[in-house]
């Protein structure tokens, strides 16, 4: 991988001779190679980086660019759309022989993924990229990445705006845009689409040429093979709700194409209703159910069985959170007409690398979730708290196979990736939203039984098999959580745990440069914090979270299935201490992509402190005895 350059990794994705694994790998090459001229690279922290805040617009949410940029992991997604798009401009440069063809880019994101990667392909004075993204430092880094490469005579302009309201100034021969979600939820392509579409020119190429989201439904979840979950089986077709082809006139008024459906039939028992999504992007490049997250089944919920005469209407939301709206009418029964009765989807998820990391579990991984245990209303989408043991308890998930806690910023990070970088693991790295369930006690003063429970059933959803090739999951806990440690344990009594540190001073210093949330007073609750006197100085607040942190720890040094590394020796013991605790067995392929992922985040650039940073301190750092004391009985107790 390391020897390949831009153009061999092309060939890979233009060539029809290319094997699912050499595309899948051309996809990840592809990425490191845009890291090396860009700032954001698919492999940072969310937590940390600058680059993960997504932009809510009046038409949807504006994806993170760190987001926009992982994007490129989902092999067949980049794969036909560079296919396509490669396909297009050769069409468009035969269409118009005498004209410069002028292509918009709209969300690009940090790499310009698929158009990028082509212009070595064509002549500058053919082809002219207007780039469009409303984060300015994705167009900083796509401005690196083409002036790194010698492309930068391709730009005709970076335009930092919203793409729902921008007007052309010139000629558009070509539009390429990619910004929507599974069955054109939250993203706004949708208005993107409707704004762009008629200002371009006669015979250019609008790429999706279409997206069509029809209702069908099918046994039951998924078809399921020796307890894996792989594709829907028995799919019968109801009717087309949106066929955005870009070959025709749209407006939002004539959007909808089944506004009302009346069922012809009962749905039997068994089954379900789901919106399915085919993604033409040009031509015969087309991606299909299941190979990609824009394809997957999108479940719809109703509070009982459907029967023949009952009614759905559909209906599209265009602003705020874009979203295919549906209302269920049984039959004989008036309903006002303002009534939406909306019911949520099933459990989202979002591509990290090669693998699936579980955002939050419900359908909007953009807005914070709000839970309660009441039924559900008509003028909110929710899911209660029921809901989510149902859920949780029909899930064919895998139990914990191993727990990370950590001081933070001592290479909890390392490990993790580590993990999550082989396919076959599944690795949820400091949830917010377990971090919500732990703190319950706070705000709404709830008994340990009952976050118990709830924390199960995150758990089960967290570890919720989609592909066959996963085996193991692992989760790293937030630093502040190592105070939760008990209840986890008699959840849990035989997942081993790993307590990850470093020096003091190491720590400290890492959070005078950049500071965690932890080390801000007064901003998280918790048995870690509460201790801590509220008129302490500022500078001092952050001794005191690490010595609770540090005591917590030294509390389990009897524990069964549980030991101790120190930062400096994570590589060191990674395939001799720590793959054998966690019970994960490596073939020499995977050994050798975890000393790459090693490789990868030793970058300096990378993190916010690495076994490189080993720059003089400029200043004296306190740190008391207790927490010396601390540090010390840890390296006394440590594995080496």
């Amino acid at each position: 991988m390391e020897n390949k350059n831009l153009k061999e990794i092309v060939q890979t994705f233009l060539s029809k001779d290319s094997s699912p694994g050499e595309l899948f790998n051309a996809s990840r090459e592809l990425a490191d190679f845009f890291a090396k001229s860009s700032s954001i690279f698919t492999q940072d922290n969310h937590a940390q980086s600058k680059d993960s805040t997504h932009t809510n617009l009046d038409s949807g949410v504006a994806i993170s660019p760190l987001d926009a940029a992982i994007c490129i992991n989902e092999y067949l997604r980049t794969t036909k759309y560079i296919r396509g798009v490669y396909d297009a401009l050769g069409d468009l440069l035969g269409k118009f022989p005498e004209e410069k063809i002028h292509l918009l880019y709209v969300g690009t994101g940090p790499y310009a993924t698929l158009v990028s990667p082509l212009l070595h392909l064509f002549d500058s004075d053919r082809i002219e990229v207007t780039f469009l993204d409303i984060h300015q430092s994705s167009l900083d880094s796509v401005k690196d990445i083409l002036a790194t490469q010698k492309l930068s005579v391709f730009a005709k302009e970076y335009i930092c705006t919203d793409a729902t309201t921008y007007k052309c100034s010139s000629k558009v021969h070509m539009m390429v845009t990619e910004t929507m979600r599974l069955a054109f939820e939250g993203e706004p392509q949708v208005n993107i689409t409707l704004n762009l579409l008629p200002q371009l020119c006669k015979d250019g190429v609008f790429i999706p040429e279409s997206v069509n989201i029809h209702l069908e439904a099918a046994l039951k979840k998924f078809v399921e093979k020796d307890r894996v979950i792989s594709n829907i089986n028995e799919s019968k077709y109801f009717a087309d709700i949106i066929k955005l082809d870009t070959k025709k006139t749209w407006s939002k008024e004539n959007l909808i194409l089944t506004s009302r459906l009346e069922l012809n039939e009962d749905v039997t028992d068994g089954h379900d209703l789901f919106f399915g999504t085919q993604i033409k992007v040009y031509k015969d490049h087309i991606l299909n159910e299941n190979e990609c997250s824009l394809n997957l089944p999108y479940k719809l919920y109703f509070p009982q069985n459907l029967l023949k005469g009952d009614i759905l209407e559909f209906s599209y939301e265009f602003e705020n959170r874009p979203e295919i709206l549906y209302k269920y009418i049984p039959k004989g029964k008036r309903i006002d007409a303002n009534d939406k009765n909306f019911y949520p989807v099933s459990v989202s998820h979002r591509y990290n690398k090669s693998m699936i990391i579980w955002q939050e579990i419900v359908s909007n991984r953009f807005l914070k979730p709000f839970f309660s245990d009441e039924k559900k209303g008509t003028n909110k989408r929710y899911l209660s708290w029921i809901e989510l043991n149902k859920i949780a308890n029909s899930s064919d998930y895998i139990e914990p196979k191993g727990f990370i806690f950590h001081t933070s910023r001592c290479g909890s990070t390392l490990a993790s990736n580590a993990l999550s970088c082989l396919e076959k693991n599944i690795v949820i790295k400091e949830s917010s939203f377990i971090h919500d369930i732990f703190t319950l006690d706070y705000k709404e003063d709830l008994s340990k039984d009952v976050i118990k429970q709830r924390l199960k059933d995150s758990l089960k959803i967290f570890g919720r098999k989609r592909f066959d090739f996963e085996e193991n999951f692992y989760v790293k806990f937030n630093s502040w959580e190592i105070s939760y440690l008990d209840i986890i344990r008699e959840l849990y009594p035989n997942v081993p745990i790993i307590i990850l540190y470093a020096s003091p001073e190491k720590i400290i210093n890492s959070h005078k440069k950049r500071s965690g949330m932890q080390m801000v007073p007064k901003l998280l609750k918790g048995e870690i914090f509460d201790p801590i006197p509220s008129d302490i100085a500022f500078g001092d607040y952050p001794i005191n979270v690490l010595e609770n942190i540090f005591a917590e720890m030294l509390l389990q040094k009897n524990k069964e299935n549980m030991i101790f590394i120190n930062y400096e020796d994570i590589k060191k013991l990674f395939f001799t201490k720590i793959a054998p605790f966690f019970s994960l067995e490596l073939a020499e392929d995977e050994i050798n992509t975890i000393k790459n992922s090693f490789k990868i985040y030793s970058k300096d650039d990378r993190k916010i402190f690495n076994e490189n940073n080993n720059e003089e301190i400029k200043e004296d750092i306190y740190i008391s005895d207790k927490l010396k004391d601390g540090f010390n009985s840890l390296e006394n107790i440590k594995v080496s």
